[in-house]
């Protein structure tokens, strides 16, 4: 199968969860509750902005109901209800979903062997909304004729892998470089011929990474791995030698000091000995300070890195480490070595073919198999990881608004922090080059919703830039994560206010000014209640008394229900 790993912050909302006291890495997470799981392979699970899982593959049930192979589920495993995708009947696809990837604006680009999503015709590629309608923006006309394996996005473009020869009539050869509206983007070099790949990873500099069983790239001879320049052409200064060989890239992440993790069923990069995973240079070059021994003795399908600690998971069809016993999964530390502090067990009785680390440290994986360490699960589990990895800040909002013709508002709202010493504001204008343009003390540590701003007045007219700007949250031992990334755009945009009444409510409320990807209703343990697509009025009968929030994009109400 064809894997991606695309590296992106993403925005979350920490929900209190209690665990068990002294609970080992590597058990299983008794909080998340998914009762008999998926029917058939979990192919695909993204981590989206809410917190809630994204799982698709070749199912048609779960837990014993009706998805027919989406499904989106809460932080405690229970399905998220009012997703479109859950519609009884027409929701969901028609066929396998093989890929997806999260964009940065939190929409869902999912890729497989189907016609129909939601009952409309998409063919073998689509992009959801937050709610799970298709976004009919995002235009695919005639979609792909085969099979989409591998789908990434950095924010700016998209790109698409597979089986396929053409889109939207016009021939692709099994790789294509997508505008954001779903055009073919006409300033990307395509390839010559009929490219296989496998995993694709974005950077930020735009410059992407392919990987897979292909041996030349427009007539030049390049075995299975490729940096490719900001406009489709080969980038001749990441050189790997003989490249690959004894098999197949099948997954790739790249790490945050612009180093890659390769894996997959290859015996030797350059000619160096490497078991089915390696780390390269930014030029190419094999990382002789990461040397996982022998290896993985079978496939290595997808791989997860744990930025803060630079811990590494990894899940295919092998069935040992370095000559140790790890079924199927593994997490090894950032030199290589396994990582002995994650035991697994008996492991899992079939592939895994995909693994994502929750903010938390925990990480959920899904694939082919019925049991973890001798315990019946269902194509999913998530497993107790490592807590270090929690992050300072939890963030709720991050948004940049153009005031004047030489003014920027920035605002962002944290859920909750620990150890935070103060944010670091960074503006690009071209989304490459970041330089530091001020700071604002955080509050240290608080578990209450804290809000923050910062005004920028550039050199430069707003009406003849786009200005780019991302925060760098410092905590007070000196470690340090990104947000993700706001753009301001011109002409200036004015939108109404998110607005809900009455409030203190009984049964229902009428919510104005509900923004373009929506909004969620959270009770006050942090459980999703209702998804919003749009304004309107809205029925909280069933709400018991108590708080309640309104969380968009923008900002975070406060609902009193009565």
């Amino acid at each position: 199968m064809r894997l991606v790993c695309t590296s992106i912050f993403v925005l979350v909302v920490v929900i209190a969860e209690v665990r068990p006291l002294f609970a080992q890495q590597g058990q299983i997470d008794t909080t998340f509750h998914i009762g008999t799981g998926a029917s058939h392979i979990t192919q695909r699970l993204e981590l989206l902005y809410d917190q809630s899982v994204f799982a698709g593959g070749d199912f048609t049930s779960f837990n014993g109901s009706s998805f027919r192979r989406l499904i989106r589920l809460s932080s405690n495993g229970s399905s998220i209800s009012g997703w479109a995708p859950h519609t009884p009947t027409i929701g969901g696809a028609d066929g396998p979903v093989r890929s997806s990837a999260l964009q940065t604006d939190g929409k869902l680009l999912i890729g497989g062997l189907f016609n129909t999503i939601n009952g409309i015709a998409s063919k073998n590629f689509a992009r959801l909304d937050t709610s799970g309608v298709i976004d009919s923006s995002f235009n695919i006309g005639t979609g792909f004729n085969s099979e989409v394996t591998s789908i990434a996005s950095d924010g700016n473009r998209i790109f698409a892998s597979g089986f396929f020869s053409s889109y939207k009539g016009v021939s692709v050869p099994g790789f294509v470089c997508l505008t954001m509206t779903g055009d073919i983007d006409t300033s990307w070099l395509k390839p010559s011929g009929f490219i296989a790949v496998e995993s694709i990873v974005t950077t930020t500099g735009g410059k992407v990474f392919i990987g897979g069983s292909f041996t030349s790239y427009n007539g030049v001879p390049i075995n299975r791995i490729a940096r490719l320049n900001a406009d489709g052409t080969l980038d001749t200064s990441f050189n790997t030698g003989t490249g690959v060989s004894g098999g197949n890239i099948q997954a790739m992440c790249a790490q945050l000091d612009g180093k890659l993790i390769i894996a997959g069923s290859f015996s030797a990069v350059n000619g160096v000995a490497s078991g089915r995973i390696a780390r390269l240079h930014t030029n190419g070059s094999v990382d002789a300070t990461f040397n996982a021994g022998a290896g993985a003795n079978s496939n290595i399908r997808n791989l997860a890195i744990q930025h803060n600690t630079g811990k590494i998971y990894i899940g295919g069809d092998f069935t040992t480490v370095n000559g140790v016993s790890q079924p199927r999964i593994a997490r090894l530390l950032s030199n290589g070595l396994l990582d002995s502090a994650f035991p697994v067990g008996t492991g899992v009785n079939g592939t895994v073919y995909s693994i994502r680390i929750q903010h938390d440290g925990n990480v959920i994986i899904g694939g082919n198999f019925s049991q973890y360490n001798g315990i019946t699960v269902g194509k999913i589990v998530r497993l107790i990881g490592d807590s270090s990895t929690i992050l300072p800040v939890s963030f709720l909002s991050f948004a940049a608004t153009k005031m004047k013709e030489t003014e920027v508002l920035l605002q962002w709202t944290t859920a909750g922090e620990r150890n935070n010493s103060h944010f670091e504001i960074e503006r690009a204008t071209d989304n490459k080059y970041f330089v530091r343009i001020g700071s604002v003390k955080g509050a240290g540590n608080t578990s209450t919703i804290t809000p923050y701003r910062y005004e920028d007045k550039p050199d430069e007219q707003l009406s003849e830039h786009s200005f780019f700007y991302r925060l760098k949250q410092v905590d007070n031992n000196g470690r340090f994560a990104y947000s993700n990334i706001v753009k301001v755009n011109y002409p200036m945009i004015t939108r109404p206010k998110m607005v809900v009444f009455p409030n203190p409510a009984n049964d229902e409320i009428v919510i104005h000014g509900v923004p373009e990807y929506g909004a969620t209703i959270y009770d006050n343990n942090g459980s999703v209640m209702m998804i919003i697509s749009g304004d309107g009025t809205f029925n909280t009968h069933s709400f018991k008394q108590g708080l309640y929030f309104i969380r968009s994009e923008e900002r975070v109400l406060k609902l009193i229900i009565e």
